[in-house]
């Protein structure tokens, strides 16, 4: 029965990746890192030393105040990536997150990433799905962004927040970056994800790390409106200037040098 549903959730997710328009490269690097992570990364001690890290945080966020984890799971596909881009020994990183809700992403990689500065942005009201009552309630939209402070209160001078819309911030952004890690987790509306994913990836330094959550989220019920078509599109135009380094429910991909960028074909 467990062979049955990995099966039957390879097929659906290669028949959603077709769906909504990623090209063969890839769907074929979703499988290869999938099927190598699942397989061979956890034997490694590398991969342990992920993996320990996930528990460590879930231990040490339990005096954090957050409703729902829908992150710590993510921890080893991101340590993974930052190793690789050779992010994880560098001081004074700096980042920028695109929705931030309560703070327990931030709070890791601030906690993670040593002397690392972050900008935050986010409305603090909530995205569809929070507004619909379907990820939230009421209760907890009224008091997100106080959690958020609350959370990120030991962190004091090493982030700055712009309380807004991505949009609102690019327009202010002409002076800041360039960045060396940047999480996408903002509207999971395609139309506004493929505006954060190319707003990012010009404010991306060369070698940076741009981590676009959610790629198989389905909140929506035609599914190009939800995150994969866009960030699909978004990887077609880009493709000569960046390499696919991990792809799990996560897509991280590092930015090319225009030394190194390849042809298209």
């Amino acid at each position: 029965m467990k062979l049955f549903r990995v099966i039957k959730h390879a097929l659906w997710k290669a028949g959603f990746m077709r769906r909504t328009g990623a090209p063969f490269w890839v769907v074929r690097a979703h499988f290869l890192s999938d099927y190598f992570h699942k397989h061979f990364g956890g034997c490694r001690e590398a991969g342990r030393r992920h993996r320990r890290a996930r528990d460590d945080f879930r231990r040490s966020s339990r005096h954090l105040d957050f409703d729902d984890d829908w992150f710590s799971g993510s921890v080893p596909t991101l340590l993974r990536a930052v190793d690789k881009a050779g992010l994880g020994q560098r001081e004074g990183l700096n980042c920028l997150e695109i929705g931030c809700w309560q703070g327990l992403s931030t709070n890791f990689f601030l906690t993670t990433l040593s002397g690392s500065r972050w900008t935050c942005v986010d409305t603090w009201a909530g995205s569809d799905e929070h507004k619909s009552g379907r990820c939230a309630t009421q209760q907890v939209l009224a008091q997100v962004e106080d959690t958020f402070d609350a959370n990120l209160s030991g962190f004091r001078g090493r982030y700055a927040k712009h309380k807004g819309t991505s949009l609102s911030f690019y327009s202010l952004s002409a002076e800041r970056g360039p960045y060396d890690l940047i999480f996408i987790d903002g509207s999971h509306h395609s139309d506004d994800v493929i505006v954060d994913a190319v707003k990012c990836f010009e404010m991306l330094r060369d070698g940076g790390l741009l981590i676009f959550d959610d790629y198989f989220w389905t909140y929506y019920e035609r599914e190009m409106d939800n995150p994969a078509a866009a960030i699909n599109a978004f990887l077609r135009l880009k493709r000569q200037c960046l390499e696919i380094v991990c792809f799990d429910y996560q897509l991280i991909v590092r930015k090319l040098s225009s030394s190194s960028r390849r042809d298209s074909g």
